[in-house]
């Protein structure tokens, strides 16, 4: 039996071309390796139900996009047969190609990745599992909350990594209709004063996301097993205090806060100081909290961080005690010398979205 490397993922997030079912669209080929022997491939896409005493997916639209070098070179379509089953003949594989399939059941894109296809090994084959959908809200939670805050001067910086799972047989759709016309399965309460979002891994974009009252909602269906969240923002702390406060409206298994030692007081509230982790920028103090209840928060309260350094504006007439005005363009009179400053900024703000 061929291996297969099975990958499932929340909607897309393996970096594809915007695509639907239909006509092969056209793909813009990598550089390909000198002319070599070409062989035929047979590419098998089964599909099979992942939900107890489901129908075979007989019928369904397969999509198949082969990579070469991390960039799709082909697409291929077809329906699945009564069986489940569809096989691609006569694939041209000239090159290594990784075949990623998506299956459309129910309205959800399933998605896997087969074995590479070789010119010496040209055939393959891919499973992908696919489940019936339901908009009645599973027992889903959240598996552990991983957070990270560094601060800098007037604000800290948070990272967080959120493992959540569905442990039904069902993929759901969501309870609780967004701002953006879809409906929320994941959100998570974010610190007040959170700005600034970005979002990571696990996510398909703000097109399937809000921020709005403090909460970042997830508008993806929710498919059975577990998923990884990655989203970093910012919290203002003009005055050099700033609490870090979470939630979610699931029950959290495990929210594991690090904070920095050095210059900084933490008082917590629902979780308990741990061990001491020594790292190149100085010690991180762990803070534990276990078994939260949907709608509750745990929190730190920090105290002794660098407020936000306000920079006074120079009056542009004043010149210093003992120079002479030349009539030109005001210049800043350091220890006698003169120093011209010319300098800007390049802010990145790929996927980002205050509060």
């Amino acid at each position: 039996m061929m291996r297969v490397c099975r990958m499932l993922v929340i909607g897309l997030a393996v970096a594809l071309p915007s695509v639907g079912f239909g006509a092969p669209g056209p793909m813009i080929p990598p550089a390909m390796p000198a002319a070599g022997p070409t062989a035929s491939g047979n590419l098998a896409i089964r599909a099979i139900p992942g939900t107890r005493d489901a129908a075979i997916p007989a019928g369904a639209k397969v999509l198949v996009t082969l990579f070469h070098q991390g960039r799709p070179v082909r697409q291929l379509d077809a329906t699945l047969d009564d069986t489940g089953l569809a096989v691609l003949s006569d694939v041209p594989v000239v090159a290594a190609l990784t075949p990623v399939v998506q299956v459309e059941y129910s309205g959800v894109t399933y998605q896997d990745t087969g074995p590479e296809m070789t010119p010496e090994h040209p055939d393959s084959s891919v499973q992908v599992t696919v489940f019936e959908t339901t908009n009645a809200k599973p027992a889903w939670r959240v598996v552990s909350r991983q957070v990270l805050v560094t601060p800098s001067p007037g604000r800290v910086s948070v990272s967080e990594t959120v493992y959540v799972d569905n442990p039904s047989d069902k993929t759901w759709l969501g309870d609780k209709p967004a701002s953006n016309g879809k409906t929320t399965t994941v959100d998570l309460s974010l610190p007040e004063r959170a700005e600034n979002v970005t979002l990571g891994g696990g996510f398909h974009g703000w097109c399937c996301t809000t921020f709005e009252g403090g909460t970042l909602a997830v508008q993806m269906p929710l498919m059975p097993g577990k998923y990884v969240y990655q989203f970093t923002y910012d919290v203002a702390t003009p005055t050099g205090e700033g609490t870090i406060s979470l939630g979610a409206d699931a029950v959290t298994d495990e929210v594991a806060m690090f904070i920095p030692e050095s210059g900084v007081t933490a008082s917590p509230d629902g979780l308990s100081p741990g061990s001491v982790q020594m790292t190149e920028s100085g010690p991180l103090r762990l803070y534990v909290g276990r078994g939260v209840g949907p709608g509750q928060r745990v929190s730190v309260a920090l105290t002794g961080l660098v407020p936000e350094v306000v920079t006074p504006v120079a009056d542009p007439g004043a010149v210093p005690a003992g120079a002479m005005s030349s009539g030109l363009s005001p210049v800043v009179w350091i220890g006698g010398g003169v120093v011209l400053v010319l300098g800007g900024y390049a802010v990145a703000a790929a996927m980002r979205r205050g509060a």
